[in-house]
C-alpha cells in the first residue's frame, strides 16, 4: 500500500471447515505480539498477544464463511509495520472449557477459493480529495 493512508475497513474472512464438540463462549482475535513458529505451537504454549483491538465473534458453523472486521489491527500493522506477527483465535468465556474446537482453511488449503483472504480499503491522501482503493491478500 502506498504512504499515507487511512486504513477505513479491514474484513479477514475464514472459512469455517469443522467443528468438533460444542464451543460455547464467544470467539475472540488477538493482535499477536512477538514472532513465533506454526510447528511449535501447541494448546498448552502460544506466543504472547494483546486484547488491545481484539474483536469478539460469535463461533460459526462448518461450512460457513467467518467475516471479522479486523480494521484497527490493520491499521495498527500498517503503522508499525515490524510489528505484524499475525492474529490469534482463543475462546472467551466458555462455560464449558475444552468441550469444543473450531478447524479454519488455512493458505495451504487445496481450493484457493477457500483460502483465508483479507480484504482492505483505504484511502489515500490526495490534494483535491480522497481516493478510495480496495485490495485484497490472500494469505
Amino acid at each position: 500500500m502506498p504512504q499515507g493512508v487511512t486504513i477505513t475497513n479491514a474484513t479477514l474472512q475464514l472459512k469455517c471447515t469443522a467443528v468438533h464438540g460444542t464451543p460455547t463462549g464467544k470467539m475472540v482475535f488477538y493482535r499477536i505480539l512477538q514472532d513465533w513458529d506454526q510447528t511449535t505451537i501447541t494448546d498448552k504454549s502460544s506466543p504472547g498477544y494483546t486484547s488491545q483491538d481484539s474483536v469478539v465473534v460469535d463461533w460459526p458453523k462448518s461450512g460457513e464463511w467467518l467475516s471479522i472486521d479486523v480494521t484497527k489491527i490493520v491499521q495498527y500493522w500498517y503503522d508499525h509495520p515490524e510489528s505484524n506477527f499475525g492474529i490469534m483465535g482463543h475462546c472467551a468465556g466458555a462455560t464449558m472449557p475444552g468441550t469444543g474446537a473450531i478447524e479454519f482453511n488455512n493458505m495451504y488449503y487445496g481450493n484457493s477459493n477457500q483460502r483465508p483472504i483479507l480484504n482492505v480499503s483505504y484511502t489515500t491522501p490526495n490534494r483535491c480529495r480522497n481516493k478510495r482503493t480496495k485490495s485484497s491478500f490472500p494469505i
